[in-house]
């Protein structure tokens, strides 16, 4: 269980593919101004490579915004492996979820149905 963070992303290997997709802070910032408008100093500081991007991630975790983070940065650099087998393991997640959650849909929608048809067989006038 990864508490505090965004289910279905590994916090480890974001920070890992960024640090080999991004070897230096000014690539980094770089990055952010292209894909977000946003500067790199107002939202991840730190003394090293490392600790920026453990800082960044931490920040866009924070608001619920690794995905857009692992998009974004693969736009920037779309040849980097390890960016490309976060890309491709958050599309499988993706649709693992969808395969869970299309079918709760219509189960809902006839247990919704079947509660209203009891309802009006008993002349309740909620319906």
């Amino acid at each position: 269980m990864n508490a505090g963070h965004t289910p279905g992303y590994p916090i480890k290997k974001i920070k890992e593919a960024l640090c080999s997709a991004f070897t230096s802070k000014s690539e980094l910032a770089s990055m952010l101004e292209n894909q977000f408008r946003i500067n790199l100093e107002d939202v991840a500081r730190g003394e090293d490579l490392n600790e920026i991007v453990d800082n960044l991630v931490l920040d866009f975790d924070g608001q619920k915004r690794l995905g857009k983070l692992i998009d974004k940065a693969l736009n920037e650099k779309p040849d980097n492996d390890e960016l490309k087998k976060l890309y491709y393991e958050k599309i499988k997640i993706s649709s693992s979820l969808l395969t869970i959650l299309f079918p709760l849909e219509d189960n809902i929608i006839k247990a919704c149905c079947i509660a209203l048809i009891i309802l009006s067989s008993k002349g309740n006038n909620m319906v």
